[in-house]
């Protein structure tokens, strides 16, 4: 029993160490970029996702009625794995705004922003 807590306390610690958030978690977190395009949400995002699968083929985009969001997941853990950024196009009566999360630790979250500012 204690071998088995110690080896949960031991992959908790890892995942937080590593940066390793779910959808939700990341969703929660304040956004690093935040812009307004004339674009839809669809057109929008449909113009960054091919720059972030040239990084991580496992980016997609998750439907939510009118909105959309551009998920970067982990690519050690899949498509379905812990995600590292998103980027939301929530449409608004001007257009669609567009919000940015990533983990502090991403070292190409800079890049991103810049795929993500081209496509506005």
């Amino acid at each position: 029993m204690k071998l088995k807590m110690g080896l949960v306390a031991f992959a908790v610690i890892g995942s937080l160490l590593t940066g390793c958030v779910s959808y939700g978690e990341i969703q929660q977190r304040k956004p690093l970029f935040t812009a307004h395009t004339d674009k839809s949400p669809q057109t929008y995002l449909e113009c960054v996702q091919p720059k972030w699968m040239e990084e991580n083929t496992f980016a997609h985009i998750v439907p939510n009625g009118d909105d959309r969001t551009l998920v970067m997941p982990n690519p050690g853990t899949g498509a379905q794995g812990q995600v590292l950024s998103t980027l939301s196009a929530t449409k608004s009566a001007t257009g669609t705004e567009v919000a940015m999360r990533t983990l502090p630790s991403i070292s190409s979250f800079s890049k991103r922003r810049g795929e993500a500012e081209a496509c506005l």
